[in-house]
C-alpha cells in the first residue's frame, strides 16, 4: 500500500482524519461519541495517512504537561497487516521531535503493549479502562546520546491553516443522563402487552384458515401455523430490537434494549444471542427471568448472556457507547419478548 503521511493542514484533511477515527473507534470498537470527540481536537496536531487520495489512517498528538501524547492511532481495515501502524507511529514521533519533544506517552490498549514496545514505549502502573477497554499508560523517555534532552521548551501549535490563531475552546460535553434500569414488573407488563397484541393479530388469521377447531388443537396444524406461530415471533422481535430498540410493549413502558457496556445499539449477533438466551432463562422454572427482580442492573440471564440491559428510553442507554440489542415456546400466548 502506497500510503503517505502528512499533518492535516486544512479543515478537509482534519475531517478526513476524523472519519477514519469514527470508523475505527466508534464503528468497530463501540466507543461512545462523547469520549472519542472529547473537545480536545482544536489544540491537537492531526496526522492523516492517505492512499491514492483515500484516507486510510489517522492520529493526533497533544502537548500534555511537556509530554507529546500520541492518541487516536487508527488504521482502517484494508490497511492493516502491512506495517502501516508502525509507520504511522514513527511519523508521529518524528513530528513531535521536530517540535522539540523528547518525552512521549500514550494510553495503549492492553493487547497492543508489545506493538508499542517496538517503538521504545514501556508500560507504567496498573491496567485501567477507557471507554470500557483495558489500557496501560506507556511512556518513552530519553536514553543515552541518541535522544538528548532539549533545554528549550517544546514548540507547539496546531497548524495555522487548520485552526484559527487562537482557537476558541470547545464547549464541555453535556453530562449524560443517568442510566435508569427497567425493573421486573415493568418488563412483565411489557411482555404481557406484546403477547396480547400478538394473539389479537395472529389468532384470527389462524382461526379463519383452520376453523374454530384450531383453538382446541394440540401441536401444529400446518405450514401457516408454523410460520405465524414460530417464525413470525422470532423475526418480529429481532426486527423491533434491531431497528427500534424495543418491542411495542417496551415502547409503552418507555424501555429499550441496549448494549450493557456502551449503552448503544447492540449488534444483530448480540440480539440473536439474547433471543436464544430466553430458552436458558425459562428452563429452570423461569428463574432467569425472575433474576431481573434481584440483579443490580436488572439483567435476566438472557441479558447477561448477550451483554445487554433494558433501560428507560431517555436515560444513558441511548448514548452513542454504541445499541445491542426469553425462554418460551414461541407460539401464541407463550410469546413473551421480555
Amino acid at each position: 500500500m502506497g500510503c503517505t503521511f502528512k499533518i492535516a493542514t486544512t479543515r478537509d484533511e482534519v475531517l478526513r482524519a476524523m472519519v477514519v477515527r469514527s470508523i475505527v473507534f466508534i464503528g468497530e470498537q463501540r466507543c461512545p461519541f462523547r469520549e472519542e470527540f472529547d473537545g480536545l481536537d482544536a489544540g491537537a496536531i492531526h496526522v492523516l495517512g492517505e492512499d491514492a487520495g483515500e484516507p486510510v489512517a489517522a492520529a493526533r498528538i497533544r502537548n500534555v504537561d511537556g509530554w507529546a501524547k500520541l492518541e487516536r492511532i487508527a488504521v482502517l481495515h484494508q490497511g492493516r497487516g502491512q506495517g502501516l501502524g508502525h509507520r504511522l507511529v514513527e511519523y508521529m514521533l518524528e513530528v513531535a521531535r521536530e517540535r522539540g519533544f523528547r518525552r512521549f506517552k500514550m494510553h495503549a490498549q492492553a493487547y497492543l503493549v508489545d506493538f508499542y514496545r517496538e517503538h521504545g514505549f514501556e508500560p507504567r502502573g496498573e491496567i485501567f479502562q477507557e471507554a470500557g477497554i483495558d489500557h496501560y499508560l506507556m511512556v518513552r523517555e530519553p536514553s543515552g546520546a541518541a535522544e538528548p534532552v532539549d533545554s528549550t521548551a517544546p514548540r507547539w501549535a496546531a497548524p495555522e491553516a487548520a485552526w484559527p490563531a487562537s482557537p476558541a475552546p470547545l464547549p464541555e460535553p453535556a453530562p449524560l443522563p443517568e442510566r435508569r434500569y427497567v425493573g421486573f414488573w415493568a418488563r412483565f407488563w411489557a411482555a404481557l402487552l406484546d403477547s396480547l397484541l400478538f394473539i389479537f393479530l395472529v389468532k384470527p388469521i389462524l382461526v379463519a384458515h383452520y376453523g374454530w377447531e384450531y383453538l382446541e388443537a394440540e401441536g401444529l396444524e400446518g405450514q401457516l401455523d408454523f410460520v405465524l406461530s414460530y417464525m413470525l415471533p422470532v423475526a418480529a422481535t429481532l426486527l423491533f430490537w434491531h431497528f427500534v430498540g424495543a418491542t411495542p410493549g417496551k415502547m409503552v413502558v418507555h424501555a429499550r434494549v441496549v448494549d450493557a457496556r456502551t449503552g448503544g445499539r447492540p449488534s444483530l449477533g448480540r440480539l440473536v444471542g439474547r433471543y436464544l438466551g430466553y430458552f436458558l432463562s425459562a428452563l429452570p422454572l423461569f428463574l432467569g427471568f425472575l433474576w431481573v427482580a434481584f440483579d443490580p442492573q436488572k439483567q435476566g440471564w438472557h441479558d447477561k448472556l448477550a451483554g445487554t440491559v433494558v433501560v428507560r428510553k431517555n436515560s444513558q442507554g441511548h448514548s452513542e457507547s454504541k445499541h445491542t440489542v426469553s425462554s418460551e415456546t414461541p407460539r401464541d400466548d407463550d410469546w413473551l419478548p421480555f
